[in-house]
């Protein structure tokens, strides 16, 4: 009955039993003449043996095939069958070693066609277990969202262990460090962001740097056209648009890792976006509601629409931004607000220069965000690139005569 109620998703509810009418009729109008035979047990029968748990799960048949071979040669696999048809002992010290890893999972492991299953994630034996770590990696990810990834479709012991060493060894995640940002043609760029709006809808805000593809006559017209609210962040202030550096940096780390084992960038990409993150969703769950199919075996369920948790995912969200404001609050300093018209020093290019030149606040952009005139231009930087130009105090001295007697002020000014 339970391999029989495994393909559906219950919503189980609690009714007082005076309403159930149908349920406390039946119970109560039992024909004890007629006398249950085997006969009437068939279809229960025949309904449980026909349940297929390998049919909700979507794998390659070559890959499948290949499993099935590798568990009826391996020992393990043999002895775990032993235990699930005929029974585990009470004691787990009775077990041998090589199945003691299962014994606490004993209640959730079933046998069908030959291949070992918990729930709907495979227990891979020990010769195809390199061919499965190459799949988890295929994108080249890191430790934690290859880990999640395993966890939610196979199952063999030290699991954990195998990923963390294979993501560790791997001399293409060593190689590669953050990359710099390809600087598109501004026709081409609109393109590509037409072309997404046009699958996943138009977006109430866009947030950007002040690339020069950002800023032109054609991008504002662009933004105007599809009503979209465009924000820019300050120039060589990276943590103000970190969301968006972050996703690049995780996108372009994907394809150049891809790349340099030959693997195809596209399936990398579908398999990063099928990577639970911490809050327990993939990246395609959050944008379609469900997870996409890829080469990786996955539970049928797992590809049809589901509810996801959008409170979840936004105190996820709040958790982390505490987080991080917590170790960054540590050792930074807390600069006051300026004011319009200000006088203020500014780095014009902190990137190549640690010089100052001198100015005044134009405009003021956000808490943290400004536009000063300096050196003939006006340039949008971020509060950590001015300092307040104290204006030296003048002086001036005046002389007052009062009954007789000469008094000096002195006026401040």
């Amino acid at each position: 009955m339970i391999l029989s109620l495994q393909r559906y998703d219950l919503q189980v509810q609690y009714v007082k039993g005076k309403d159930l009418i149908l349920a406390d009729t039946l119970s109560r109008n039992i024909d004890d003449s007629k006398p249950v035979t085997a006969e009437d047990c068939d279809p229960l029968w025949r309904t449980i043996e026909e349940v297929n748990v390998l049919q909700g799960i979507d794998i390659q048949s070559n890959l499948l095939d290949r499993i099935k071979q590798a568990t009826q040669k391996d020992e393990t696999c043999q002895i775990l069958k032993l235990h699930i048809v005929n029974g585990w002992p009470s004691e787990k010290s009775t077990v041998m070693e090589c199945v003691k890893p299962f014994y606490a999972l004993r209640a959730e492991l079933v046998i069908q066609d030959g291949v070992i299953l918990r729930g709907n994630r495979i227990v891979v034996p020990a010769e195809n277990r390199q061919d499965v770590l190459k799949l988890l990696h295929y994108s080249h990810q890191g430790e934690q969202a290859t880990l999640r990834k395993a966890r939610d479709i196979v199952c063999w012991p030290n699991l954990n262990d195998h990923v963390q060493n294979m993501v560790k060894a791997c001399g293409i995640c060593n190689q590669y460090k953050n990359c710099q940002q390809y600087e598109e043609k501004k026709t081409e760029l609109i393109d590509r962001c037409k072309k997404n709006f046009s699958r996943l809808g138009v977006p109430r805000k866009i947030i950007t740097d002040s690339a020069k593809q950002f800023v032109g006559k054609e991008w504002a017209q662009f933004m105007k056209a599809y009503n979209i609210i465009h924000a820019t962040s300050a120039p060589y202030h990276h943590e103000s648009n970190g969301k968006a550096e972050s996703a690049i940096k995780i996108a372009k780390n994907v394809i150049k890792k891809a790349l340099e084992d030959g693997k195809d960038i596209w399936l990398a990409l579908l398999d990063w976006r099928n990577t639970p993150q911490t809050d327990g969703y993939a990246p395609s769950q959050k944008a379609l509601g469900r997870r996409t199919r890829s080469i990786l075996p996955v539970a049928a369920c797992q590809l049809q629409l589901q509810t996801v948790d959008t409170k979840k995912i936004r105190e996820n969200i709040e958790l982390r931004k505490v987080k991080s404001n917590f170790y960054h609050d540590r050792k930074a300093q807390e600069l006051p607000m300026l004011l319009r018209g200000q006088e203020v020093y500014v780095q014009l290019k902190p990137q190549k220069t640690s010089e100052w030149s001198r100015g005044r606040i134009t405009e003021v952009l956000s808490d943290r965000d400004y536009r000063v005139a300096a050196n003939g231009g006006s340039y949008p930087r971020n509060r950590k690139f001015l300092r307040d130009a104290c204006t030296p105090i003048q002086i001036e001295e005046s002389t007052v005569q009062e009954s007789g007697n000469q008094t000096t002020l002195y006026v401040i000014r």
